[in-house]
């Protein structure tokens, strides 16, 4: 099979206090860097990860999540897509 060309694209999200981003999933690989504040993760079912100030992972692939601001300072959040062309970066749920 063909593939597609790679795209690769960025954005810096910034959260208020109690902001989120809603549920949303990736088809694609993430890589995430926590800027400032702490960034948590709600991938369903409770089961909640906080990641401070520093922190870089890659998100979980083809699992729905819901990043919020449960701190008292904004938090700015740099989102990596390593995408493909003809692939959506976010699925919303």
């Amino acid at each position: 099979s063909k593939q597609n060309p790679a795209r690769i694209s960025s954005e810096v999200i910034v959260l208020q206090p109690g902001e989120s981003t809603g549920w949303r999933a990736h088809q694609i690989p993430v890589y995430v860097h926590v800027l400032s504040g702490t960034y948590t993760i709600d991938y369903d079912e409770g089961a909640l990860v906080e990641y401070p100030a520093g922190s870089a992972f890659i998100q979980a692939l083809k699992t729905d999540y819901n990043g919020m601001n449960e701190g008292e300072v904004p938090v700015s959040v740099l989102h990596v897509y390593l995408g493909a062309k003809g692939l959506q970066d976010i699925i919303e749920r």
